[in-house]
């Protein structure tokens, strides 16, 4: 092939199997695309070396999906799944839960997004930059829902027909904040303490068996107040207590009741 030296090259569309460039090759296609088009195959269609070694590629792999990075780091953009993944250019394939965008000491700014965070289980938003002298400043969980709250004994249930059972919670952390309330009509009342159902199982948060909390609102209609909630730990149910030394007994509560009451505890 011969070009000439103020640019063009002798003959019309000239096709050749392989050009080496000792020097530095400008493009210079005023106003049109420079068109790199691999045939046939799927694989590399541009390879960027230093000193013979390969240091990045891009490439395609099906259809219309496009890859580019260095070695087991790239990325893969998939127009027909709307969809930027993590890729190994090596291996041909995706790569989970390896790749990092940034670093320690060199980050990205803002984030602007339309739509969720979803994070694995187990990981969150780390706050640990942040000065502390707590156990963990990892914030790995967050819930709202609902649940079905019943009342219950810690020896023998009452006998209970329902007219509102509304359980709602918001779980931060390992804090549950929880609010019920129950219409009800108890025909046969239980055996020993009085009890309602929780939306999840409490932990042990010291050397005792219970978790107490005086209670936000809390009442037992036509009885006595609710004082404080006893939160056993390995169970989900608090026993309501008259004062902090007194249980409110099952038997006791009989015939048309209403429960309302609000408190959160550790799980």
């Amino acid at each position: 092939m011969t070009i000439k030296q103020q640019g063009g090259v002798f003959g019309r569309n000239p096709a050749f199997n392989n050009v080496d460039v000792t020097g530095s090759l400008t493009v210079d296609t005023t106003s049109k695309p420079t068109v790199i088009d691999r045939g046939s195959d799927f694989g590399d269609i541009l390879q960027l070396k230093k000193d013979g070694t390969s240091i990045a590629a891009f490439a395609s792999v099906f259809g219309n999906r496009f890859t580019f990075g260095s070695g087991d780091v790239g990325f893969r953009m998939a127009a027909d799944l709307d969809s930027i993944v993590p890729w190994n250019m090596t291996g041909a394939t995706t790569r989970n839960n390896a790749i990092n965008l940034g670093e320690s000491g060199n980050a990205f700014k803002d984030l602007y997004l339309s739509g969720n965070v979803i994070v694995s289980t187990g990981k969150g938003i780390d706050f640990s930059a942040t000065s502390g002298a707590g156990t963990s400043e990892l914030f790995d969980d967050y819930e709202e829902g609902t649940w079905t709250p019943v009342i219950t004994a810690n020896v023998t249930p009452a006998t209970v027909s329902y007219t509102a059972q509304v359980g709602r919670y918001s779980k931060v952390g390992d804090v549950v904040t929880c609010g019920l309330f129950m219409n009800c009509n108890i025909t046969v009342g239980g055996v020993g303490s009085l009890q309602v159902s929780l939306p999840f199982v409490a932990a042990q948060i010291d050397v005792g068996s219970y978790q107490h909390f005086p209670v936000g609102f809390a009442h037992v209609g036509n009885a006595e107040p609710i004082a404080y909630i006893g939160v056993r730990y390995n169970e989900a149910s608090a026993t309501i207590y008259r004062d902090i030394n007194a249980v409110t007994s099952s038997a006791s509560v009989t015939g048309q009741r209403w429960f309302y009451v609000q408190f959160s505890y550790f799980v």
